[in-house]
């Protein structure tokens, strides 16, 4: 009877004892997330940056790149008329309407700005990328008066950027009048003293590179 009664016991205490873990089992790494960092509507990711590279001059020659809003591959599809459909509000709306994708837009395209002038497959004299690039300064003159104040800083300091100085002067007959009005508007009428003081340092930057250039 003993004999049962300890195996029995024996059995009882190697079922209540806990299994050892299993280190065979390696645990399951977490994918790499390779998206876009940042807020969703940003870069690539960011549907109107997207339609201004696919109209970009040469664009058809990126082949491994999925063309999204260019789906005909049409050579007569202009960097003027895909840039206004990317717009696709009316410009007395724009910048309106969401001030995180007006900053989020200037941000990008000033990036996407610096790399084209830098790159040495576009020509500068190009039609196409010369259409779209004062397209580009024409928005951001569109947005250093909007209501909205971050929106309004961020496009003043645009002004700053070197490459976008280039641009300025490459085309200074189309759209150097319209960056006058808009600085001066923004000295008469602009809601926000601090708006106000950015903008007449910007507008002593200017005066400052034209001195120098004469």
């Amino acid at each position: 009877m003993k004999g049962g009664e300890n195996g029995a016991e024996e059995e009882k205490k190697s079922n209540d004892t806990p299994s050892a873990p299993n280190t065979d089992s390696k645990p399951k790494k977490k994918k790499a997330n390779h998206g876009v960092s940042g807020p969703a509507k940003m870069g690539l990711a960011h549907a109107d940056i997207r339609r201004v590279l696919e109209c970009m001059p040469g664009a058809l020659q990126c082949t491994n790149y999925k063309f999204k809003y260019r789906l005909d591959r049409d050579e007569s599809w202009t960097s003027k008329k895909a840039f206004k459909k990317s717009l696709k509000i009316k410009k007395e709306d724009w910048p309106k309407f969401s001030p995180l994708e007006e900053q989020l837009f200037i941000t990008e395209i000033v990036h996407i700005l610096n790399v084209c002038v830098r790159h040495p497959n576009i020509k500068q004299s190009d039609p196409a990328f010369a259409t779209i690039t004062i397209a580009v300064l024409n928005q951001f003159v569109q947005c250093m008066i909007s209501p909205h104040h971050q929106v309004a800083e961020r496009s003043l300091m645009v002004w700053r950027d070197e490459t976008v100085r280039i641009c300025v002067d490459l085309h200074r007959e189309k759209i150097w009048p319209n960056i006058d009005r808009a600085l001066q508007h923004n000295k008469e009428k602009y809601w926000l003293s601090a708006i106000r003081n950015i903008n007449r340092q910007i507008m002593s930057d200017f005066k400052r590179s034209s001195s120098r250039k004469t």
